[in-house]
């Protein structure tokens, strides 16, 4: 896959996204505040921003890969027609 493709840096950035996300998570399961205070919200803020943003970056995966999608399928009709 190009390196350079829009499709590739958007899953680039959903896999460290997702990674982000995981290592949060698993920071705050082992490491869980005694009581809430400004870390915890802190940190559940920070939370869903990324969760909010991994959210944006799948329907914008999405969408790119539909447009990939279609103009293959117009590149391999028209290529069909030259035949």
């Amino acid at each position: 896959m190009n390196t350079s493709s829009p499709q590739y840096r958007l899953q680039a950035a959903e896999t460290r996204l997702t990674q982000a996300l995981q290592r949060l998570e698993t920071a705050l399961q082992a490491n869980p505040p005694s009581a809430a205070g400004p870390d915890q919200d802190a940190l559940s803020a920070e939370l869903q921003a990324l969760q909010d943003e991994n959210a944006s970056l799948r329907t914008a995966m999405q969408g790119a890969s539909e447009r990939l999608d279609a103009t293959i399928v117009k590149f391999k009709t028209q290529l069909a027609g030259q035949g």
